[in-house]
């Protein structure tokens, strides 16, 4: 039990929201993709759990990795290619890799 103000308690439960039912979502969209194509989701348990474990030790804008953080626009263009038939997917995909790609790639970075 933690005691705290109704403001951080609102606070916290804003922040629950966005890591679990947000995470969730794209969860449930990869496993959507993945079933289209016949590749097993469990597959990317050990990723999924692997990238928490890290937030333990350390903090997740310095654990950010992928063709976004990396200004690998090549891949990324690639990957959206395609998700083509998927089109949910796709935009989440473009608007996350925005987002991360501005914020690693910023000027005098």
């Amino acid at each position: 039990v933690s005691v705290m103000t109704d403001s951080t308690r609102k606070m916290i439960h804003l922040g629950a929201v966005v890591v679990n039912n947000f995470s969730n979502f794209l969860f449930s969209k990869t496993q959507e993709y993945c079933t289209d194509n016949q590749i097993d989701f469990d597959l990317l348990l050990p990723l999924m759990k692997e990238t928490i474990h890290k937030l333990r030790n350390g903090q997740a804008i310095d654990l950010q990795t992928g063709p976004a953080r990396r200004n690998d626009v090549k891949t990324i263009n690639e990957h959206i290619r395609q998700l083509e038939d998927w089109t949910e997917l796709q935009d989440i995909y473009a608007f996350l890799s925005n987002k991360i790609t501005n914020q690693y790639n910023k000027p005098n970075q």
